[in-house]
């Protein structure tokens, strides 16, 4: 039977470690945290980090971190995901589009797919900044207590992907991972993610599926025996009792519309779908440093499809809230995973802003908005030691308790009282948010200070002298 709401991903967790928090749904239960990867790892694969979607109410609140098929596409938090030489870049462009929307296939059978979480996700700590990608969410069927990826007696289902237009593969980021299980064994599994063009520069990214594609994987097979050092790329390692080995490849293979690439992993409760049109780039202010690769050109895939299927997955778009799925209506439909903007609060910032600092994402702040209505603010706080203010979402009424963050501009200080976020069950009452905006005098950049305190903004706010500073 159905499971009543779909989860997010699971799997393996950072590339610094493993989050075994509990149900993958894209968020974070106050008190439960289940952590992230270390900054810095090779860049092989995106393992960092993954939530899609949200499990219904009786389990909403959990981030269980990401599988090793996700893939995101060069995000600027993702420590360290700067391709290596001929791996990742991606090739020079496809053919000439024929028109705007090459695609007419659904990656998945559009009956399969519950509903669609839009560009701009958050989830922390392991998306604490809006994301890059959407998600597919699919049913579950329920088993026993302790079945399931992540022992809740949740099964995720295989279900078959298909090439959504002719493609070109371009790569291949598969891990494989030997693990603890939640209520103990060992157990072994492999989860991909694909890059394929689909003419020009336009890229679509699938994370947390399976290549099952005989040509595909012949191509895997040739390079892991010729050992190519430019188009193969792949490392090992521990961490937390786990083992990991995480590759990427280089590849062409030509896919037609229609194909089976391969499955959903069945280690995720859905799968990711982006998408780059490197022809558009994202304008990117204020912080344009943090996205390097192709996070830039982020473009929503679903605008590629003909007409038809466009609007039967438009009408998917939307996300899980404690009274069942509700669409989402705000421009853009899509969502949006860009929000910078200079010399005001809003956007993303980051403990360190030199141009090779790249930290981690549960090391950034995001001041952002909700990915189901996009007119209510969220702050998305990844990183654990702002005093009075642990990990999660916060959110407040725009007007009545505190600035819009594109209204708090440089040299002000802005108090926040602050209300549950709907998929928060935190009891936020009688609590606040200082942040204070400011510019570095030597090298010019936009920096926020943020505090969380007690009480009400009933006084003139003052920034206590613990604030931590973020930067970009």
């Amino acid at each position: 039977m159905t499971g009543g709401g779909s989860g997010g991903a699971g799997g393996a967790g950072g590339t610094g470690g493993m989050d075994t928090a509990g149900t993958a749904d894209g968020h974070v239960t106050p008190g439960v945290d289940g952590g992230a990867g270390a900054a810095g790892t090779d860049a092989a694969v995106d393992v960092s980090h993954f939530d899609a979607g949200h499990t219904p109410p009786d389990t909403s609140g959990v981030d269980l971190g990401a599988g090793p098929g996700h893939v995101d596409g060069g995000h600027a938090s993702d420590g360290g995901n700067n391709p290596p030489p001929g791996v990742g870049i991606h090739g020079p462009p496809g053919a000439a589009c024929a028109s705007d929307t090459p695609l007419s296939v659904p990656p998945l059978e559009l009956a399969q797919i519950e509903y669609i979480t839009p560009l701009g996700n958050l989830s922390p700590p392991g998306h604490t900044l809006p994301t890059t990608h959407s998600y597919l969410m699919t049913p579950t069927l329920q088993g026993q207590p302790g079945e399931g990826p992540f022992g809740d007696g949740r099964l995720p289902q295989k279900l078959t992907v298909r090439a959504p237009g002719n493609i070109r593969v371009v790569e291949i980021s598969r891990g494989t991972v030997t693990r603890t299980k939640v209520g103990g064994g060992v157990e072994s599994y492999v989860e991909d993610g694909l890059v394929a063009n689909i003419c020009e520069s336009r890229y679509l990214i699938f994370g947390h599926i399976t290549v099952t594609s005989a040509a595909i994987n012949e191509a895997i097979a040739k390079l892991d025996a010729s050992l190519d050092p430019v188009r193969r790329n792949c490392h090992s390692y521990s961490t937390g009792g786990d083992d990991y080995t995480a590759c990427r490849y280089a590849l062409e293979v030509d896919v037609a519309a229609g194909t089976v690439i391969g499955t959903t992993s069945g280690r995720a409760f859905g799968m990711d779908v982006g998408a780059y049109d490197k022809t558009k780039p994202t304008t990117r202010i204020g912080a344009g440093i943090r996205f390097f690769g192709e996070a830039g050109y982020t473009a929503c895939a679903y605008d590629w499809f003909a007409t038809d299927t466009r609007t039967a997955l438009y009408a998917k778009l939307g996300d899980w809230s404690p009274t069942g799925f509700v669409a989402r209506t705000g421009e853009p439909r899509c969502g949006t995973a860009h929000l910078d903007l200079p010399g005001t609060a809003r956007g993303n910032w980051y403990l360190r802003a030199g141009p090779n600092d790249f930290d981690q994402e549960d090391l950034t702040l995001a001041l952002a908005s909700d990915v189901l209505d996009p007119s209510v603010p969220v702050f998305s706080i990844g990183n654990h030691t702002i005093p009075e203010l642990p990990r999660g979402l916060y959110t407040f009424t725009p007007g009545t308790n505190g600035k819009p963050f594109a209204e708090v501009i440089t040299g002000q200080t802005a108090c926040y009282e602050l209300r549950p976020h709907r998929n928060r069950g935190s009891n936020v009452t009688g609590k606040a948010i200082l942040i204070a905006l400011s510019k570095d005098a030597t090298t010019q950049r936009d920096v926020l200070h943020i505090a969380g305190a007690p009480g009400t903004c009933a006084a003139p706010p003052a920034m206590p002298g613990n604030a931590v500073r973020f930067e970009r």
